[in-house]
């Protein structure tokens, strides 16, 4: 069984926005059925002191058993793991997504300058940052077509691996 991990970078993320996250990805997980529940994996990127608060949230979401902790030493161990690294609340700085691209990792978060001058539609999934746009459902929504499209996930990968830049320094 292949299993759709998605990577959460937490880090740096304000209680209230990982509330929002968990909630969001709990609608995610319980619009699934069983069958696709249990393939799938929240893996979340976060600092050793807040660890908690996540699991307290998660287990009010009742996704405690979706959910693992990962820390910063072993992510790139992990990264062939990963279906894609996901940026909730555009925190993530550029050279830990192009790290994650350089393992095939695609990125899916919101548009930032730096993100649009290097990332595109062939390795990532940019969401326009206006305050119209519900950001967690867009998140959401792009988890949703990204599980149940595998071709699309290949695409990113492949693009991700392409678009990669030399001399980014890889997580160990």
């Amino acid at each position: 069984m292949t299993h759709f991990n998605v990577l959460v970078d937490a880090n740096n993320m304000l209680d209230d926005d990982l509330k929002s996250v968990v909630s969001c990805l709990s609608s995610l997980l319980y619009s699934f059925t069983s069958k696709h529940q249990r393939k799938t994996i929240f893996s979340f990127d976060i600092e050793e002191n807040r660890i908690a608060v996540l699991r307290n949230f998660c287990e009010l979401q009742e996704i405690s058993d979706f959910v693992v902790v990962v820390d910063a030493a072993t992510v790139g161990d992990m990264a062939k793991n990963f279906a894609v690294y996901v940026d909730f609340v555009d925190r993530v700085p550029l050279d830990s997504i192009m790290s994650m691209m350089s393992f095939g990792v695609p990125f899916l978060g919101l548009v930032t300058p730096d993100r649009k001058e290097n990332l595109d539609n062939t390795c990532s999934i940019l969401i326009p940052n206006k305050a119209s746009v519900d950001t967690y459902s867009e998140v959401s929504t792009y988890l949703r077509m990204l599980y149940f499209d595998p071709e699309v996930r290949k695409i990113l990968k492949k693009g991700a691996l392409k678009n990669s830049k030399s001399g980014v320094t890889i997580l160990k």
